[in-house]
This record gives structure tokens, sequence and C-alpha cells, in this order.
């Protein structure tokens, strides 16, 4: 610290040190409590939207792989199906008419109960397309993939084709499952579906959700196969989601921006083995709506809190520092000339014990001034009377040698000597006292000797 600016602090107020004081007393806990609230409060806002959101998540997951464990077991249960293990075999006869007409009313029940089957198809173990629902609309190069195919190859149990979106905008799966008879490969049962129809009202059920809460769902963590908000453009690629999320975050909240730019906390969970990623999330400013409103209020606690400390400073330095006023008025007015002025009775202990000390202090320098002005009179008498009894002497000392003189002439004269004798001596006596009045104005020192009495030593 400089030495202009220490002493403007050792020069400060005693209403602005008061003020100062105050204020970190009063609102430096007050901060540090606030911030502490708010931190926790913002906390438990987090761990309370993640379990909500979390929850909601779960719900919606379980009615998506409640639907695909149906469809799962729809396509398994026409691949069990007797009429369908004959028809694959591609027997030619009476019997096998009866069949296929149980395969297709088997297939068009399947289709009429779910209206997410955009088509259902028997093939053969050699691919040739053996019978199909009746709303069927896909050929075989669209539901046929050549990986799909691969896979259904080696399959035992029901697969699910990667998503693709159509020319539309709806995204779809295709689900096929290995027919077998004998353990042997005799046919495939694959159903291509729309996912709009049946996830995407899952998701966009608006039960238990906020105002800005919305589910979606991602597929290997790139592609984006729903959105449950119809204001959001669909599209294949959009602004990802952070790596966090596109994983499975698993319940544990993550903050980022959304593909609308919005700030958002979301959670996900993967759905089975399909890498589909279920995303919940809810917009932050919707999240955090009570602690926008905690800190408001904060913010006019902090104010009030203010306000009070510059009152209470204000009344506090007011009250010491007008004693402190009233003595400097009487110190100058008595530095004025006013020397008979004293401070008036004070209110408050100190005050009132400073108040009789400083006019105590007042009454002795009078009585000391009093003093002074008696001993410097004195000792302007004694400067007089040394210069008197200075001059005094000298005629004093011219008339005692000239009556010595006298005395000389007169020594025969018995009368006139006895007469001289005495004006002498009364010369003399004159002369003595004069000295002695010039030694009373002197300073007495003291010449101090060591004396001896009886062996022992004294100062």
């Amino acid at each position: 610290m400089s030495v202009q600016n220490k002493s403007k602090w050792e020069n400060r107020s005693i209403t602005y040190t008061i003020f100062l004081s105050m204020l970190l007393v009063a609102l430096v806990p007050l901060l540090i409590m606030a911030i502490q609230g708010y931190h926790c409060a913002s906390m438990a806002v987090v761990q309370l939207q993640s379990s909500h959101l979390d929850s909601v998540l779960h719900a919606r997951k379980s009615r998506i792989v409640d639907w695909l464990n149906d469809r799962n077991n729809d396509i398994a249960t026409i691949a069990a199906a007797p009429c369908t293990k004959f028809v694959c075999r591609e027997i030619t006869s009476g019997r096998g008419d009866v069949e296929k007409r149980k395969i297709c009313a088997l297939l068009d029940q399947s289709h009429q109960q779910e209206p997410a089957y955009e088509s259902l198809v028997l093939y053969s173990a050699n691919w040739k397309r053996l019978e199909t629902s009746k709303q069927t609309v896909h050929n075989d190069k669209e539901l046929l993939s050549s990986n799909f195919k691969e896979k259904l190859m080696t399959a035992t149990n029901a697969i699910v084709a990667s998503p693709h979106i159509h020319d539309n905008g709806v995204v779809a799966i295709h689900i096929g499952i290995p027919v077998f008879e004998d353990e042997m490969r005799v046919g495939y049962v694959v159903a291509a579906l729309d996912l709009s129809i049946r996830l995407y009202s899952i998701l966009e059920d608006r039960a238990g959700f906020g105002k800005t809460t919305r589910t979606y769902m991602l597929y290997q963590g790139g592609h984006y196969l729903s959105m449950s908000d119809h204001n959001m453009e669909m599209q294949e690629e959009m602004v990802l989601p952070p790596l966090a999320i596109r994983e499975g975050t698993n319940g544990k909240a993550e903050f980022y921006k959304n593909c609308k730019g919005m700030d958002v906390i979301g959670v996900s969970s993967s759905i089975n083995d399909l890498n589909w990623m279920l995303v919940a999330e809810i917009d932050k400013k919707e999240a955090f709506a009570w602690l926008y409103s905690l800190r408001l209020r904060a913010a006019v606690t902090g104010v009030i809190a203010l306000m009070l400390v510059v009152l209470m400073s204000m009344k506090y330095s007011r009250k010491i520092t007008s004693p402190l006023l009233k003595l400097a008025k009487v110190a100058n007015q008595i530095s004025d000339g006013n020397f008979d002025k004293r401070l008036p009775p004070l209110k408050g202990k100190e005050p009132k014990d400073v108040a009789v000390a400083f006019n105590s202090m007042l009454d002795e320098l009078e009585k000391v001034q009093t003093a002074l002005v008696q001993t410097a009179a004195l000792a302007a008498v004694g400067e007089l009377t040394s210069s008197i009894v200075h001059e005094m002497r000298n005629p004093l000392s011219s008339v005692k040698m000239n009556l010595t003189a006298l005395q000389k002439k007169v020594a025969d004269d018995e009368v006139y000597s006895e007469l001289s004798e005495i004006a002498i001596e009364q010369a003399g006596r004159l002369e003595q006292m004069l000295y002695d009045l010039l030694q009373y104005g002197k300073t007495v020192e003291l010449n101090w000797q060591l004396l001896t009495f009886g062996g022992g030593m004294l100062l």
C-alpha cells in the first residue's frame, strides 16, 4: 500500500468505517449463504429433473420395447405356424391351396391388428415371394437389402434391419425371422413397419411432461429417427447432442444445446441391442425456472439488506460521532478565547465520562493558568526588585565608604565617633538586607555530599 493510500485509509471517516464494517459483517455471510444455497438448490433441481426425465424415459422405453417385442412375437407366431412351414415347402396339392389361404389369412389378420405394418411377406428359402398380406406395398427390392438378407440367412431368431427414411420423411424398419422345419431353414417372414404410426404416438404422449419436455430417438448415435416436436423439421442429419447422450447416460443429466439451439438438460438410454437411443430433454430455462425466481428473491433480499446496512450505519455513526463533534466544537470555541465554555451533558456512559474528564481538565488548566499568571507576576516583581536592589547597592556602597572616611575624621570626638559608627552599622545592615533580597530571587541548587554517621553511609 502506497503512503498516499495508507494516509487516506487512516484518515477515513468513522461513518465510512462503520458502513464498511457492517457491510462486511452483514452482506458477506449473506452472500456466501446465498451462493451455497443456490448451488445446493441447483444440484437438487438437476437431480430432480434427472429423476423426472429418467422416469419419463423409461416409461416410453418400456412401451417401445413392448411394442417391438409384440411385433417380434407376431412374426415369430407366423413363422411357427404349420401352414407357413407347409407353404414354404412349396408343395403343390389340394392341401397346398388350403394352407395358402390359411397363411394369407394369418398375414392379413396381423396386418389388420397392427396398423404400423406396411408389408408382411413370406419368402421361400431361396427368396422367392410366396404369400403377402393384402395391404403389402413393398416389392422385393425394397424389402430385402443385401445386408438384411445375409443377416437373415445366418440368424436363428428375429432380427431388425437398420432404420431408413422414406421419401415422404417417414422412418421405417424391417423385421425378419427365418422359418425352420426339422431344423432346416425353409423360408423367411419379413415385415416392414412405419415407426410414425406407433412409436411417434408413444413419444408424443405428453403424460408427465413439462411444457418443453420432449423425447426422440437416435440411431447409431448420429441419425434422428423421430422428433416429438411437430414444429421441428425432420431430417436424417441434425445438430447432434453430446457424445454422452449418444452413448446413453443411463439417467445421468447432461447439459447441451439441442438441434434448435436451445440450452437443455437431457438423459438417454439404449433400447435393447438395436443401436437405438431414446432421449428425453427439457429446456434449461423451464427446468431452472424456480431457481431464477429464487435468484431474483435473493437479489431483492440483498438490496433490502444493503439498505438496512446503510440506514443502521448512518444511525450508529451519527450516535458515535455526535459527542466527538460537540467536543470539537467546544475545543474550537476555547481556542478562539472563550475559556469559560464547557461540554454539555452527553448521552451514554462513555460520552458522559469523556465530557466529565474534559470539563475537569479545563477546570484544572484554568487553575494552572491562574497559577502561571501569578508566577509570572512574581517573576516580574523579582526581576524588578533585583534591578532596584542592584541600583541601590551602588549609592549605598558610596555612602558606606564616605561614612567610614568621616568616622576617621571624628575619631577624637566621642559623640560624633559613636554616631558615625551607628550610621556605618545601619548602612551595613541595609546592604545585607539588599544582598538577602537578591539571593531570594536566585534558583536554589542542591549540593549533594556523602556524609558518614556512626560507620554508615548516607547520601
